[in-house]
This record gives C-alpha cells, structure tokens and sequence, in this order.
C-alpha cells in the first residue's frame, strides 16, 4: 500500500513524492516532528522509495519513523516493531545477510 495517494496508485512516483514531502513539511511545521501524523508520512516516503528500489533513501525514511515511534509510543508498541520490520526487510531486500537483519527481526517481533 502506498500512501502517496493516486500518483502512487498509477505509478507516478515524482507526483506521490511531491506530495508526501508537502503533507510532511505542513505536518512538522504545524504539530512538531514526532507526531502520529509526521511519523505516517514519513513510513509513506519509505514505503514509496522502497516500491521504486531506492533502498537507502527508504532506509532513512523508516529509520527515523522507527526512532520517533519509539521515542512516541515505546519500544514495544506495535508501530514501533512494525518501523523495524520495514528496515530488516530493507536489509534482506538489499541482499545484505540474514545475520545483519537478524537484530531488527528479534526487536521487531512480538
């Protein structure tokens, strides 16, 4: 699923991303950085970099989701595990080991 709306949708990923990095700057202007909202925009950039490959792009994108969802919910709420799971996929996905992924799947698991 991807959150960059119909751009997305159909394929046009410079207008989804467009539109992701609007509604994430609009966010963090007006409610601060580490908001339920911020945090969902910026999982979105991940998962849209991710779907056209760009995997360090959607390594950073997840890896600051992952750091807010912990600083907002805890380490072990469920958008937490599941912003790690992203990233050890990223890392399974970009043919690292299992052994590098490995951290980020037992931290992510329930």
């Amino acid at each position: 699923m991807c959150r960059g709306g119909v751009g997305c949708s159909q394929g046009r990923y410079d207008e989804a991303l467009q539109v992701l990095t609007e509604v994430l700057d609009r966010l963090t202007a007006a409610h601060g950085a580490d908001t339920e909202q911020c945090l969902g925009a910026l999982t979105a950039l991940g998962e849209l970099h991710r779907n056209q490959g760009l995997v360090e792009e959607a390594r950073g994108y997840y890896t600051r989701a992952a750091v807010g969802w912990e600083k907002l919910r805890g380490p072990d709420h469920a958008d937490t595990r599941n912003a790690r799971k992203e990233l050890s996929k990223l890392g399974l996905s970009a043919a690292a080991t299992a052994a590098e992924a490995a951290p980020q799947l037992e931290v992510a698991a329930p």
